[in-house]
């Protein structure tokens, strides 16, 4: 892993309690591999898509000048998505 820097973060609760379910359910040998692993998800996801704040507020930015949406409601898209994988 090479160096390591200690940081110490506060969790709201439910992440806390998200992060112990994962310990006791047998996923990660401790809290701070559990940390990492989602550290390490973020990040990729981060690198693979290319995504940082400019990016976003630029799609962000593209999305609002399209103007208003075909769907109305979220039970809209998912019923559109049902619809479209068959």
């Amino acid at each position: 892993m090479g160096k390591v820097e200690q940081i110490t973060a506060g969790l709201p609760l439910d992440m806390a309690e998200a992060v112990n379910k994962a310990v006791a359910d047998g996923d990660f040998a401790n809290a701070n591999d559990a940390i990492l692993a989602a550290l390490r998800d973020w990040k990729e996801s981060r690198e693979q898509f290319g995504l940082d704040s400019g990016n976003l507020g630029a799609l962000w930015d593209i999305g609002i000048a399209s103007g208003k949406g075909k769907f109305q409601s979220a039970d809209e898209i998912i019923a559109e998505a049902k619809r479209r994988s068959g």
